[in-house]
């Protein structure tokens, strides 16, 4: 199976689902680095796929790097959604480790 594979929105091709993996994996990393930069509250949405809503079958795929609030991901996934197209957004959050004896309030 073959997959349309965008960069940033820019069209990069039609390529086999083992291509599509190495490139999410390389593209995974290089965003985890960046993400050790973000806030406490931010996402950074790092891949964007598009599924045939009846099927689920990938259509393509959207390797971006976006950082913005949780509050806002919230709302840009209900957004992007509203289409003829179901997409699923994979983002990471900064991991904050508390000392011993530090809690959440």
């Amino acid at each position: 199976m073959d997959i349309d594979i965008y960069v940033d929105s820019v069209y990069n091709g039609f390529f086999p689902v083992l291509i599509m993996e190495d490139l999410l994996n390389d593209h995974r990393a290089e965003c985890a680095s960046k993400a050790e930069n973000i806030g406490e509250d931010d996402v950074l949405v790092y891949a964007v796929f598009s599924y045939e809503p009846d099927s689920q079958k990938i259509i393509s795929l959207n390797l971006v790097c976006l950082v913005m609030p949780y509050s806002d991901y919230v709302g840009f996934v209900a957004e992007q959604n509203s289409g003829d197209t179901f997409k699923r957004f994979f983002f990471m959050r900064k991991i904050i480790r508390k000392s011993k004896g530090e809690h959440n309030e």
